[in-house]
């Protein structure tokens, strides 16, 4: 979840979309509810099927997706981030050998 605010702090929002991307998803009481039943408030009564909307999930995938493109540009810098400090490392204080060298 660190990660999910350090990211937020970037991309301010990200941490409520993927709040409701796990409420979606995750088999908790507001997941089933959400994906499962409808609640008939005349009759105070909880009704289950395979899917309540069906028609909502390509949407729901859709926004699942969407950061995807920012996460990978930001996964492919790191990497190249570390790598560098992997050489500064090699350079200053290589293992099995003389700093500086």
């Amino acid at each position: 979840m660190t990660f999910i605010d350090k990211f937020d702090k970037r991309a301010e929002g990200f941490r409520g979309h993927y709040d409701m991307r796990s409420e979606r998803c995750h088999p908790n009481s507001l997941g089933h509810y959400f994906m499962f039943s409808a609640f008939d408030r005349s009759e105070g009564s909880t009704l289950y099927s395979d899917e309540r909307e069906p028609a909502r999930n390509p949407h729901m995938i859709i926004a699942a997706l969407i950061p995807l493109p920012l996460v990978e540009s930001m996964t492919t810098r790191m990497t190249d981030l570390v790598f560098k400090v992997a050489d500064l490392q090699h350079r200053i204080a290589p293992v099995g050998g003389k700093p500086g060298a």
